[in-house]
Order: C-alpha cells, then structure tokens, then sequence
C-alpha cells in the first residue's frame, strides 16, 4: 500500500454548479452507442448529431427528472422523424430485409437512448453529491474550528489552575473527533470530484 498524505491531493479552486450535456458527449459508452447507430441510420440519413439532447446539468436537477421521455420526446424533431421511420416494423407486408433493417435502427435507438439516459444521470447525481459534500464542509469546517478554538481556552485555564485535567482532556477528545470529521468529508470531497470526472468521461472543459 503506498503511504501518501490527503494534503498531497488538490481539487481545482471551482468545481461546477452547472454543466452542459455536450460535456458528457465525449464519454466512451456514448461514442460507442453513437456508432452503433450511425452504422443502423446508414440507409436512413437521419442527422444523428441532432439527436443528442442539449440541456444544463447541476446539483438540483434530480436524476429522476431525466426521463426517456424528458431528453427524447416528442419535442425533438429528430427522434420524431426516427419513430416515424420504424413505425412500419409490424407491417405484415413489409419486405423481411426491410423489416430487418429497421429493426436494427430501432434497437440501436433504444440503446443509444439507455445509454445517454445512464450517463446524464450520472453526471447529476455526482453534482448533487459535490453540492452536499460543499455543505458538509462548510459546518464541519466550522465546527473544528471552535471544538479547536473551546480547547486553547481550555488549556489557558488549566494552566492558570481554574479548568481540570478532566475538562482539558474532554476539550482534546472533541477536537479530535471533529477533526477525524472534517478528514473524513475532505477525503468524501475527493472521491465525489473524481466520481464527476470519471462521470464526464475525462474531466470539464477546463480540462481541455
């Protein structure tokens, strides 16, 4: 196990509130899915740039807000041109390579949505876990620094005789439990940053 120390680890001086879906274009499962469907689109020209939906990710945009529905209903054009072209799969007269070839498109659609759908919740949830992580931080920030500031004053006064060495070390106890506290929402703070770049599928365009 290699011995390192959590002040040897930095986080960027802002992390964003809010992030354009067109970060998480770039993420690996996406790419692939995108593939998938160009190749499945080949005979069908339907502009599949179009299809990736443009919204704003942050903290209080709950993943349960991203619906199938939400990203690709009705109001994108796009995917309406596309339900419209695989509405004929269960016509029994339609050719079966027809059949078949539309059945891919629609396959590869519905993976394509699945897939997108996944990674923008991602990317939600690890907002909204870097917004309470800043919360957390704040009152435990806060709270070590008077646990540490009830201890000096503790100590002066054990020194002048009017505090026990039993106030003192119940002083100490405190200050170490909010500082193990505050360690331990840092280290939180850091494995929720990289849950966010691993989540964009290589960083934010700062990054870049």
């Amino acid at each position: 196990m290699p011995d390192f120390r959590l002040a040897e680890f930095s986080l960027p001086n802002d992390l964003p509130l809010v992030l354009p879906s067109a970060l998480v274009h770039q993420r690996p499962d996406i790419q692939a899915a995108e593939a998938l469907l160009h190749a499945a689109n080949a005979d069908y020209g339907v502009a599949v740039a179009r299809l990736y939906p443009q919204i704003e990710l942050s903290a209080s945009l709950g993943s349960q807000a991203l619906t199938t529905g939400a990203l690709f209903g009705g109001a994108a054009g796009v995917w309406s041109v596309l339900a419209q072209l695989t509405q004929p799969l269960f016509d029994a007269g339609l050719p079966a390579e027809k059949r078949a070839s539309l059945a891919t498109l629609d396959a590869a659609a519905a993976h394509y949505q699945g897939v997108v759908l996944d990674a923008l919740r991602d990317v939600a949830d690890a907002l909204r876990a870097l917004d309470h992580d800043a919360q957390a931080l704040a009152a435990l920030a806060a709270a070590d620094a008077a646990a540490h500031t009830s201890l000096a004053s503790i100590e002066r006064q054990y020194a002048l005789g009017s505090a026990s060495y039993v106030q003192g070390l119940l002083a100490r106890q405190q200050a170490q439990r909010q500082a193990m506290s505050l360690i331990t929402a840092q280290a939180q703070r850091l494995a929720d940053s990289a849950a966010l770049y691993q989540a964009l599928g290589g960083g934010t365009a700062d990054d870049r």
